[in-house]
């Protein structure tokens, strides 16, 4: 699809060439996000409708739901689930745009859960995204090992979907 010089593909279903994108994180607290995973995780969840834009010839895929606004009925709101756009800021840009040209009602908010550890925040930052309430914190006790590597939180991979499962 092109749409006003967006070049843009709307999948059903995620594919290699989007997992190896998906599943680029060196974190050392990460999950292997392969084709069976990403299908379970998205297309095939009954409660949910999720969809997967990638960008035509160039690096950059999103993964998201549409969302009524919950402090405002009226409003509609992007759940940001996956996104990988190389650190490029335009690929960031037009994977938004995308969205935004591909869904018929006006999108007020694009929501995003990320930390500020990963290699994606100043990216995000840079074109306005913020942290605002309600924040939410991570947090464990690793009572199986002595190994205290991965109780640091910079070492981990997260996002919406992780959580994001209701």
């Amino acid at each position: 699809t092109d749409s006003n010089n967006i070049d843009y593909e709307v999948h059903n279903s995620f594919n290699d060439g989007l997992c190896r994108q998906l599943n680029t994180s060196t974190k050392e607290v990460r999950i292997n996000k392969n084709a069976t995973y990403l299908n379970w995780r998205y297309i095939d969840n009954p409660f949910a409708n999720y969809k997967i834009i990638s960008l035509a010839n160039i690096s950059g895929v999103i993964v998201y739901k549409v969302i009524q606004s919950f402090s405002d009925k009226e409003k509609t709101e992007i759940d940001i689930m996956e996104i990988a756009f190389d650190n490029n800021i335009e690929n960031l840009q037009l994977l938004l745009n995308a969205v935004i040209h591909y869904e018929t009602n006006e999108i007020n908010q694009f929501n995003i859960w990320d930390s500020i550890f990963s290699s994606e925040y100043l990216q995000l930052k840079k074109i306005g995204f913020i942290s605002q309430m309600p924040l939410t914190y991570l947090g464990f006790l690793n009572l199986a090992s002595e190994d205290k590597s991965p109780e640091h939180y910079e070492k981990w991979n997260i996002n919406f979907g992780y959580s994001d499962v209701f």
